[in-house]
């Protein structure tokens, strides 16, 4: 059998240690840092805003928002592939890769939502996902301005 060269450690470590990096970063104490909370959303609006944000990492997603665009991926992933499968045509199915970037910001978005790092997404893999499947679907953290309603 051979042995493994100093060229497979280092991809082994590329791949293994990310998963392990949200691990030290902790989640603060006290209200959200990632921006004012925003309203739930529509079906329509969550698209749109999710489509419009597609790359933005700041911010903040609703529950409703997540959720709604992660329906919506899954039903046209789902026509895309009825379409392909009937007209024979294969590279019709790569369309669906269109909402690879937005699902994976909307996740950054959701998770901070959370009060949590958009890192965690790197523990999707395995058991973490479900760990996230539980973070995704809690209520948003309030934010300061709400905070001091309350306490006033």
């Amino acid at each position: 059998m051979a042995s493994f060269s100093v060229f497979h450690w280092i991809i082994i470590a590329l791949l293994v240690l990310p998963a392990f990096l949200p691990l030290f970063i902790k989640k603060p104490a006290g209200p959200n840092r990632f921006g004012p909370q925003p309203q739930p959303q529509s079906f329509g609006s969550a698209i749109q805003v999710c489509m419009t944000k597609f790359a933005e990492r700041k911010g903040r997603a609703t529950r409703s928002e997540y959720w709604w665009f992660y329906l919506f991926t899954l039903l046209a992933g789902l026509g895309i592939g009825i379409v392909a499968s009937v007209t024979g045509v294969e590279a019709l199915s790569y369309a669906t890769y269109a909402f690879t970037v937005p699902s994976i910001f909307a996740g950054i978005r959701r998770l901070h939502d959370i009060n949590r790092s958009g890192w965690w997404l790197l523990i999707s893999f395995g058991f973490g996902a479900f760990v996230l499947l539980y973070w995704m679907v809690q209520p948003s953290q309030e934010d300061e301005a709400q905070l001091a309603q309350v306490f006033e």
